[in-house]
């Protein structure tokens, strides 16, 4: 009797074991993030394919052979970074619009653009809008854009704090690395509007980062470098979503 009545107990157990298996919530059910969470989640994926590097060189007239003949010669240049975007279905690109400024005293100048394969493609200026705290884009032509890939532009600013994701060439360097070449990959903290067409965020830049692209998590353009702070390391500045805007709807038709 008593080992029937132990066994009567024992099975007793198991079944209040298996209701519970039934009837208690899981606790290892994963609690929905909140949307600070998900804000704070970014891709890890960089798409280093859209970067180009953009290079403008200045040319000036030289006289030869006592006057004669006059030939253009490079006097100076600039190197920047850039991205590829689409504009009217067009493979085009996104820089700084100080690095496509006239040069001084007329002279010549041309664009030049090297992706991320090494291959240099011509350029020609499309539109460039230079008026430093108001405005500093320039969209260029490039030539033969066979496999690169555009850049989508964001709709919506980022929220303060949201993390941000940075790719550019300072000084235009550019690894090769087991036959795999790349360019500085970066993280940074996106701070806020500052005025209409500039905000502020804080992501490692140097000169050369001018004209790079800032993306967001889903791997949207959020805004273009344009500026550094040269006594705060890391301070950056960028034409936010909203002079993006204002840059494409001025293009003349």
């Amino acid at each position: 009797m008593k080992e029937t009545a132990r066994f009567k107990g024992i099975l007793k157990k198991l079944l209040l074991l298996l209701a519970a298996t039934f009837l208690i919530p899981n606790c290892s059910i994963r609690v929905p993030e909140t949307k600070g969470q998900i804000k704070q989640k970014i891709s890890r994926y960089f798409p280093v394919e859209s970067y180009v590097k953009v290079e403008k060189t200045i040319w000036a007239e030289k006289p030869i052979l006592g006057g004669l003949v006059t030939i253009a010669v490079p006097v100076g240049g600039a190197t920047g970074s850039g991205v590829l975007v689409s504009y009217k279905r067009q493979v085009t690109v996104l820089t700084a619009g100080h690095l496509c400024e006239q040069s001084p005293n007329g002279a010549g100048q041309s664009f030049s653009v090297t992706d991320i394969n090494g291959a240099k493609h011509a350029s020609n200026l499309i539109y460039s809008k230079f008026e430093p705290g108001l405005m500093d884009l320039c969209l260029l032509t490039v030539d033969k854009p066979a496999g690169l890939w555009v850049v989508p532009v964001s709709e919506v600013e980022p929220e303060k704090g949201e993390l941000i994701k940075n790719i550019a060439s300072p000084f235009g360097i550019v690894f090769i690395e087991g036959g795999q070449r790349t360019v500085p990959l970066f993280y940074g903290i996106y701070h806020g509007a500052i005025s209409k067409n500039y905000s502020l965020c804080w992501v490692p830049s140097q000169i050369g980062s001018s004209g790079s692209m800032a993306l967001n998590a889903n791997d949207q353009i959020i805004g273009i470098l344009v500026m550094i702070n040269t006594r705060v390391p890391g301070m950056a500045y960028m034409i936010n979503v909203n002079g993006l805007k204002n840059f494409f709807d001025s293009i003349p038709d």
